[in-house]
């Protein structure tokens, strides 16, 4: 995984195309996908800026301590900002709070059970359409 650029493109490589190294099983360490629940996210005006981005990461290592960590390497100025101890306290706050938004990502069982649904509603109109005069 890259340091964080733009994360609708990484969440779509990782769990949409799933043809990222991590989870195709290309690299030493990976994540099964279909094990992943849910992905929570935050956000705050601090992120917009790429470095802010970076080091928030950095900070965000040590927090929740996750099982994978970015392989690739922080500009300077990003890790000098990690090393601010009011950056540090302003990131932990924040991953503190509830998360802004979840994701949840539908399991093999939930999916099975929406096609089911969806065939029953579609047999249903289908004999509606079938039942109507002239069709």
């Amino acid at each position: 995984m890259g340091i964080a650029g733009n994360l609708h493109r990484r969440l779509e490589q990782h769990v949409v195309r799933r043809d990222s190294s991590v989870v195709t099983g290309a690299s030493a360490v990976g994540v099964k996908i279909e094990l992943v629940r849910y992905i929570d996210w935050w956000t705050a005006e601090v992120f917009h800026d790429d470095d802010a981005r970076h080091a928030a990461e950095l900070v965000a290592f040590d927090v929740l301590d996750p099982a994978l960590r970015s392989r690739g390497r922080p500009r300077q100025t990003a890790l000098e900002l990690a090393a601010d101890a009011g950056f540090v306290e302003q990131v932990r706050a924040l991953l503190a709070a509830q998360p802004e938004g979840r994701l949840i990502l539908p399991t093999l069982a939930s999916l099975s059970e929406r096609i089911r649904t969806l065939e029953e509603r579609l047999t249903r109109l289908e004999q509606i359409g079938t039942e109507a005069p002239g069709g």
